[in-house]
């Protein structure tokens, strides 16, 4: 079972590595939720890998689920899982993630290709990153 939530696991990876070294990493990720290897991560590829996390299989991810699971920083974690919480009602379900998906469906077709899946990755690191208290 997919266990760390492809997002958060890259996000953590990108503040703290070289951005050749987090290419390869969001694409190794992206090919674990990708499971059949066509290419395109579907609605139900991207829902396993998020409800993956949902240790008390209600379909709903809470934040200490999440943080377990994607073991990210306390800081970022929150950030990223706010984020992703789009309607902020306090955990991940199917409402956000199908705003998620549409969000990286960039050409709508029905799928997120690697192209997509880095494309908003870099998208969200950027959106994110900006929130980081800033030290020094």
């Amino acid at each position: 079972m997919l266990r760390l939530l492809v997002l958060s696991v890259a996000i953590t990876v990108a503040l703290s590595e070289s951005i050749s070294t987090v290419d390869v990493k969001v694409k190794t990720y992206f090919s674990a939720m990708d499971k059949d290897g066509d290419g395109q991560a579907t609605y139900e590829e991207l829902t396993n890998s998020v409800l993956a996390m949902d240790t008390d299989k209600n379909k709903k991810v809470i934040y200490r689920e999440y943080a377990k699971a994607t073991n990210a920083d306390p800081i970022l974690g929150r950030l990223l899982f706010n984020y992703l919480d789009s309607d902020a009602d306090g955990h991940l379900d199917d409402d956000d993630i199908t705003v998620t998906f549409h969000q990286f469906d960039v050409d709508h077709s029905g799928g997120i290709s690697v192209y997509e899946f880095v494309t908003a990755f870099e998208s969200m690191v950027a959106l994110v990153s900006q929130a980081i208290p800033q030290v020094g």
